[in-house]
């Protein structure tokens, strides 16, 4: 199947699936188009997509122009700023990124540069995210109501301002074809308050069709697969943003954290969907009856 085929493929299929389990298979058909690209004669060059660079170019300039990033001081995101954009300058050179480091010493800069990322795509108007949370617990950021913003609150909100993680899944679950689905331990769900599991509860029926509820009944997951993940559906293309963070309990004294953002066609960066892939297929047991349950339980609670 040639390259163009194959992106309206995956387009089609994306676009037109209402299970989570039908959206997994789009990553090993990408698998088989991997062989077909680095077979390519050498010579022939393949121009960026447009929709590559300018989210390349805006998160430089973010990154830059922004003094308001959840979680930092001015001062403390100004001291992390020439890393940062350091580590952006590798993620558009080589479509990644990965650091093993001492937690408290490696997190602040990735947390940024995620947070940046994230606010920048959930900005672009013709993109279609399906975004992929992986975490102990189901986050915190949905595990509360948020109040109405008055006009008041937006007028007061500088431009440059950037998203917390809370605004940013939100405002995914309410962009046209976004879909959020979260991945958690299903023995943890118990760690959060009473409160904290209602609001999550509350968040879900709010969202019935696009934020899907996984728990997973595994022990553990993989140091790996903790962090976020997004397909994105551009008018040029499909492409793949993920950030790997380890939860903050971890307790190995260097700890891997990393970021990946690039095309589905880039070799280059493909084992990371394909280890998150991996996990979820051994273990989520994602299947059609169980996906249509949960449906039609969400509906008789609306």
């Amino acid at each position: 199947m040639k390259k163009k085929g194959f992106v309206l493929l995956m387009s089609s299929f994306l676009l037109t699936s209402t299970h989570l389990s039908a959206w997994w298979p789009i990553w090993k058909n990408a698998e088989t188009q991997k062989t077909e690209i680095v077979e390519k004669k050498e010579e022939e060059k393949v121009e960026k997509p447009s929709f590559l660079k300018s989210v390349q170019a805006k998160v430089s300039e973010t990154i830059q122009n922004t003094e308001e990033v959840p979680g930092f001081t001015k001062e403390e995101f100004a001291a992390l700023r020439p890393m940062i954009t350091e580590m952006w300058n590798s993620v558009t050179k080589m479509g990644w990124i990965q650091k093993y480091g001492i937690d408290e010493e490696t997190r602040p800069s990735f947390i940024a540069l995620q947070a940046i990322v994230q606010h920048v795509l959930t900005q672009e108007k013709d993109l279609k995210i399906m975004a992929y949370l992986f975490d102990t617990h189901p986050t915190l950021s949905l595990c509360t109501i948020p109040e109405p913003q008055s006009e008041l609150d937006a007028l007061m909100r500088s431009p440059s301002a950037i998203y917390s993680e809370a605004e940013a899944l939100r405002s995914i679950l309410e962009k046209e074809g976004g879909r959020l689905n979260v991945f958690y331990l299903k023995d943890h769900l118990a760690d959060l308050t009473e409160e904290q599991q209602s609001a999550y509860a509350q968040t879900l029926m709010i969202h019935p069709n696009n934020l899907r509820d996984v728990p997973l009944e595994v022990q553990n997951m993989p140091p790996n697969v903790f962090g976020i993940s997004y397909a994105l559906i551009a008018p040029d293309g499909i492409y793949f943003f993920s950030s790997q963070i380890p939860p903050e309990h971890d307790k190995r004294d260097v700890v891997d954290f990393g970021i990946w953002f690039g095309s589905v066609f880039n070799t280059s960066i493909w084992h990371r969907p394909k280890g998150i892939l991996q996990f979820v297929e051994k273990f989520a047991k994602l299947d059609k009856a169980k996906e249509m349950a949960q449906e039609e339980k969400n509906e008789k609670l609306l």
